[in-house]
């Protein structure tokens, strides 16, 4: 009939934003120990957003506490996010959310540290997975009927019906 063509990351990145959705109205948003923590040395701008954030992030199932002037230190993070590169997330974060908005209204606030999560916990683009890997992220599409765009609005696949290539190649 045709096929698809999927971005890995976009598909990833929309089945954890529901996941961590689904897991947070359902009160079972598991949070893992790090065993190393991360340590995040900061600007004092920084510093101070990211302990305004803490209370929502602490809701997402990610500790952090102040560690010295100016420095961070993660020490636990939501399970469902176990290969999240933290100074990685903290530093997007960071550039997404502005000043006024820590101030403002929580709950966009809340949203925006979701998606961001989501984002920052998805496969990469281009990284390569095993089929079983393709496997459960195809098998995980199923669970939830709002997947035909990530967070950001970017398509998660594209498809091509028999008749719409026969048309590109000029053979209809």
């Amino acid at each position: 009939e045709g096929f698809n063509i999927i971005d890995q990351h976009a598909l990833h990145e929309i089945i954890l934003y529901h996941e961590i959705k689904q897991r947070i109205t359902q009160s079972k948003l598991i949070s893992q120990q790090l065993l190393i923590p991360e340590l995040v040395e900061l600007s004092p701008k920084d510093f101070f957003t990211m302990l305004n954030l803490k209370e929502g992030l602490e809701r997402l199932g990610m500790a952090i506490e102040e560690f010295g002037q100016n420095t961070i230190i993660i020490r636990k993070l939501p399970q469902i996010l176990k290969d999240l590169d933290c100074k990685e997330f903290v530093n997007n974060l960071l550039n997404e959310i502005g000043d006024n908005e820590v101030a403002g209204d929580t709950n966009v606030v809340f949203e925006k540290l979701i998606k961001i999560m989501a984002c920052k916990g998805a496969v990469k683009a281009g990284q390569k997975m095993t089929i079983e890997e393709i496997e459960s992220l195809l098998q995980r599409r199923k669970d939830f009927s709002i997947t035909s765009n990530c967070p950001h609005g970017r398509p998660t696949s594209l498809s091509f019906s028999i008749r719409e290539l026969e048309s590109m190649f000029k053979r209809r």
